[in-house]
């Protein structure tokens, strides 16, 4: 009588993101871990270096445990102290690793010098490695001035040309990314394309319109690429004619790039109508998103707005209110304009002024737009559509 084969179960170690809370490479990366949870895999996450002010810096979150190598550790300590933190990251993937079971090494982004010793540590080991790429960085030079973000962008370029040799698997979020490491790759390593994703179940819908202010509404990381410059000046033009209309923002960047942002908020004739809400955590966040009434995504024109795939765009479809968004990307692929969405072009303040002034003027319009918004994040974009998809890859790669 032959015996039944047990396959065993998945090990899956993340790292590359803060953890628990964080935006929205930390929500994206929640979604997988959730999907593997119920998938059965066991899962665990090591965080690099993290802040403490948002985040402890090691604990149990939903059942996941996760531990931050170098908590607060930031420049001149971590190059003070960087041989002990890549020892004690080559240690911690060492702990992680589970010999009864397939084990892979979930990196968020591109190996660099950061992440790199710990790559390394954990092929030794014996994990399958897979990269979940959402950026190019050979487009992201400019993405920030600081000599740091440039020597990590150098690393990442560098160390992407051979990725053929690092990588078991790779995930992208994009077309575009999908071309460059199936070039980089020349079709060696199995790529999976996996747009963004939203639970659809945690975001609630309120029909916008329904109070007596209307406000616009932007949420993210306040990149240069985010546009957020042209949404405040659109504000501007708007706001003498519509006296009900409001701007609210949320979220947050490094200290140089959020100084600019609010001395142009101060700096608007109607910088009284305009709230900054901070970084939020997730249930304040999701409780704002369902009060206002027409969030903004509005990238930029440039190459590396559209080498990835803005992760508030599901978010925001998924609340059911009518979506202001850039042309960028593959949005086009799944949104129609003044169908699911009001698109504009990348960059123009006068898309947002005229597609603002089209969903004032049209309530009724707009109403249905965010339904058919919130009908088209659920079939495209919901956790539960990508879970299989993402489990099957991850068996496939762990199996090679």
């Amino acid at each position: 009588m032959s015996q039944k084969v047990v396959i065993p179960k998945l090990n899956v170690v993340f790292t590359g993101f803060p953890y628990p809370q964080g935006l929205a490479d930390t929500k994206d990366n929640q979604h997988a871990i959730d999907a593997l949870k119920k998938h059965g895999a066991s899962v665990r996450v090591i965080v690099l270096r993290q802040s403490t002010k948002i985040n402890s810096p090691k604990g149990i979150y939903n059942g996941v445990p996760y531990e931050t190598i170098g908590p607060d550790l930031w420049r001149t300590r971590f190059l003070l102290t960087s041989p002990v933190f890549f020892i004690k990251s080559m240690k911690a993937i060492r702990m992680a690793f589970r010999p009864d079971s397939r084990n892979v090494f979930f990196v968020y982004g591109p190996p660099n010098f950061n992440n790199f010793p710990m790559i390394r540590q954990a092929r030794k080991c014996g994990y399958k490695i897979v990269f979940y790429i959402v950026e190019d960085d050979d487009v992201a030079w400019n993405r920030s001035s600081s000599l740091w973000s440039k020597a990590t962008n150098c690393s990442a370029r560098w160390l992407s040309k051979s990725i053929s040799g690092i990588a078991d698997g790779i995930i992208v979020i994009s077309s575009h990314l999908q071309d460059k490491f199936r070039d980089l790759t020349r079709g060696k390593v199995p790529i999976l394309l996996r747009y963004i994703s939203v639970d659809t179940a945690r975001i609630s819908y309120t029909q916008p319109f329904s109070s007596s202010e209307i406000s616009l509404f932007y949420a993210g990381i306040f990149g240069v690429k985010d546009g957020v410059e042209n949404l405040l000046e659109a504000f501007d033009s708007l706001a003498p004619s519509y006296p009900r209309l409001r701007l609210v923002l949320s979220g947050g960047r490094g200290p140089e790039r959020m100084r600019k942002i609010l001395d142009r908020i101060k700096s608007s004739p109607f910088h009284d109508r305009i709230k900054y809400a901070g970084y939020l955590p997730e249930e304040e966040y999701y409780r704002l998103l369902s009060s206002v009434d027409i969030p903004c995504v509005p990238r930029v024109d440039s190459l590396y707005a559209n080498a990835g795939f803005p992760f508030k765009l599901g978010e925001f479809l998924a609340s059911g209110k009518p979506v202001i968004a850039s042309r960028v990307s593959d949005i086009e692929n799944f949104i129609s304009n003044r169908e699911h969405a009001i698109l504009i072009n990348p960059g123009s303040v006068d898309g947002i002024v005229s597609g603002v002034r089209y969903l004032i003027e049209n309530p009724d319009r707009a109403i249905q737009i965010g339904i058919n918004g919130r009908k088209k994040a659920v079939e495209k974009f919901d956790v539960g559509v990508q879970r299989n998809s993402l489990c099957d890859f991850l068996e496939m790669v762990a199996q090679t």
